[in-house]
């Protein structure tokens, strides 16, 4: 990929690769125009502001979900009193080991 288009190097998400390959002692030819991504990143800012602003002008959501959960093959949570505990403080005898 970078071999059939060097400008690759020059976007954020490969400066590392770049950094790395110059303190090799390699060179990296100089960006001739703007990649694909750096295209593709731009008009996706562009978007994400469109669609911001979208959000803003619609009326705000309900806090509470439309979704119903299935609640298929989930165990139901025990309903039992928990059992009393004995005295912690009472010795144990041979009698009641038996």
């Amino acid at each position: 990929m970078c071999k059939q288009d060097p400008s690759v190097l020059h976007t954020e998400e490969m400066c590392f690769l770049r950094e790395w390959v110059e303190s090799m002692g390699g060179k990296i030819p100089p960006a001739t125009h703007k990649t694909k991504l750096e295209e593709n990143t731009e008009e996706e800012k562009t978007d994400s502001k469109k669609v911001e602003e979208n959000i803003k002008t619609d009326e705000p959501s309900s806090e509470e979900s439309d979704l119903e959960i299935d609640s298929e093959g989930v165990n139901e949570p025990d309903t039992d009193a928990p059992p009393e505990m004995e005295d912690e403080n009472v010795e144990i005898t041979e009698g009641m080991m038996d």
